[in-house]
């Protein structure tokens, strides 16, 4: 049998405080045990993640490099001063963070995600894409680097701003929660079929008006032989199918 040490059993009861949403309670008790196990990398991560998540990036910050002077390797710190820097628009230092996190760890494919969208921020497309192949090698149905290739490679800025606005929302997964908060799930298919109706709607009108109307309509990287005009004769749904059903053969199988 396996004997749980003490610390490991107030960590445990900081955890359990953080995911019940006691965000300030699970700081204060990590704070405490930090003046009692000062050398401990762990304590400093989580209260780190404690101070990120109440908005106290700074302290989040300093939390995180103190876990690092302590255990530089540590690859879950790097990854979190990663987002903070990310998140204070410190975006030279988030790139740092993640390339020391898959440095320790080359399969971390969060860590290639994040360093692709902090590239793409930065206007380094060619290598953020880079990233998003690499994230997806690793882990073949991560939707966020999918939507992130999608968007870097197959929508133009008008295009992807047009989703985001009007389609984020319709997720079944998200409709089937706020269903449930307001007490309505079993008019589940009348309230998704409302929401994929308005969005189709308001998809035809806000793109025509400020400020998604001044959107430019051009792709972040340019593909040679790439265009989404139908051929000549083609109408418009025959080619959209089209490209939708080549697009799906060359998708990656989920259950690899």
């Amino acid at each position: 049998m396996t004997t749980v040490s003490p610390l490991q059993t107030q960590i445990n009861s900081v955890i359990a405080l953080y995911s019940n949403g006691q965000i300030q309670e699970a700081l204060d008790s990590v704070e405490t045990l930090t003046k009692d196990y000062p050398n401990e990398p762990l304590l400093y991560n989580i209260s780190g993640v404690c101070y990120k998540a109440i908005g106290q990036l700074d302290a989040a910050v300093k939390s995180f490099e103190k876990a690092l002077a302590i255990k530089p390797d540590y690859t879950e710190v790097n990854y979190n001063l990663g987002l903070t820097f990310q998140e204070l628009g410190q975006l030279d230092a988030a790139v740092k963070c993640y390339e020391r996190a898959i440095a320790v760890n080359p399969d971390y494919a969060e860590a290639h995600n994040n360093l692709g969208v902090t590239l793409k921020e930065l206007g380094q497309l060619e290598d953020a894409v880079k990233s998003y192949e690499k994230a997806l090698t690793l882990k073949p149905d991560y939707v966020e680097a999918h939507n992130n290739l999608g968007i870097a490679f197959h929508y133009s800025g008008r295009e992807a701003a047009v989703i985001a606005t009007n389609f984020s929302i319709a997720s079944i997964a998200f409709c089937a929660l706020v269903a449930k908060l307001i007490e309505i799930d079993h008019r589940f298919f009348e309230f998704y079929f409302s929401i994929m109706f308005s969005g189709l709607i308001a998809a035809l009108i806000i793109p025509r008006i400020w400020p998604l109307a001044r959107k430019k309509d051009v792709y972040l990287i340019e593909q040679d032989g790439f265009t989404d005009k139908p051929e000549a004769g083609t109408g418009l749904l025959k080619w959209a199918l089209i490209q939708g059903i080549n697009k799906a053969r060359t998708a990656p199988n989920l259950k690899q």
